[in-house]
């Protein structure tokens, strides 16, 4: 059960830092 949420965390912020990235570097 917890590296079932440690996963879910790390999914949650490669999202965001994947978005962020886009934000920055359209294309």
């Amino acid at each position: 059960v917890s590296t079932n949420l440690n996963n879910i965390y790390l999914t949650k912020i490669f999202q965001l830092i994947y978005l962020d990235f886009n934000k920055y570097m359209p294309g």
